[in-house]
């Protein structure tokens, strides 16, 4: 089913705001949201490594981070009473998931026509290649396994393939930071995905792609998408902080030591996980 939120207004009711209009009156009457995620953002060297890098390769991915974070939040501050430094701390750990996908060629992430399995199958590396860069870059046991695992539970085409023998056990919070990756995915739409209609997202998408997964968290999902302001990124990342390297040393050595970045030819091996959790 389609949904066409492009008509939402643009315009800011607070100066300087991330979100769009409708998603401050749906989702951030109050602003603590925007609040949070402007704290992550700027309290995480991994969030601003994200940002800074991906904003010049694939804006998309960049945007679909903080809306991730600000979607996951919406749902946690809805779980009872949780400190504003632990919601910081789990939408870290949520936001750099895609970071994988700066080793995908920005002309496949931002293709206009529908994929072509080859292109699907390009895509489907992108935890691997998180896992990596994250690992690297020391960003956390949880932040690494958010991203290796982001999308291995779902029912219908998950991947990447894990061993027979390996099961994966998500955390509520996981859970949460796995439906706000869906949410956002499937109501905001891609180049080569339409937008649908997010109760639709919540009652069948969702509902009927993960299994082990605790339902009750689907009906806090928010009602409407989350929408960015056009600047939005330059409210989240200054000039100063994009003169500021990301470690970019030892990403490139990963890359070096690997595969040529964004001129892949053969997809890596899928690791074999030994982790209990």
């Amino acid at each position: 089913m389609a949904y066409n939120n492009s008509s939402a207004p643009n315009r800011m009711t607070k100066a300087g705001s991330i979100f769009t209009e409708q998603t401050q009156q749906h989702l951030d009457r109050s602003g603590e949201i925007e609040t949070l995620v402007r704290e992550t953002v700027t309290g995480s060297p991994h969030m601003q490594g994200f940002i800074r890098e991906m904003r010049n390769h694939d804006e998309y991915t960049a945007a679909h981070g903080v809306r991730v974070m600000a979607i996951a939040l919406y749902v946690f501050k809805q779980l009872g009473s949780i400190s504003d430094e632990a919601l910081r701390q789990r939408a870290a750990i949520i936001g750099p998931h895609d970071v994988g996908k700066l080793f995908i060629d920005p002309a496949v992430l931002s293709k206009a026509d529908p994929l072509t399995p080859e292109e699907w199958t390009w895509i489907k590396q992108h935890p691997i290649y998180g896992g990596r860069i994250l690992r690297a870059q020391e960003a956390g046991e949880g932040v690494v396994q958010f991203a290796d695992y982001h999308h291995v539970n779902k029912a219908c085409n998950p991947y990447p393939a894990l061993p027979k023998d390996k099961e994966v056990v998500f955390t509520t919070d996981q859970s949460i930071g796995v439906f706000a990756d869906m949410f956002d995915a499937h109501t905001s739409g891609r180049s080569y995905m339409t937008p649908r209609d997010p109760r639709v997202v919540k009652n069948k998408v969702i509902a009927g792609d993960y299994r082990g997964f605790d339902k009750h968290l689907i009906k806090l999902l928010p009602n409407e998408p989350v929408q960015l302001n056009s600047n939005f990124l330059d409210l989240l990342v200054t000039k100063a902080d994009l003169d500021i390297p990301y470690r970019r040393a030892d990403l490139e050595h990963l890359v070096e030591h690997d595969m040529p970045y964004l001129r892949l030819e053969t997809p890596p091996e899928t690791p074999v996980y030994t982790s209990n959790t």
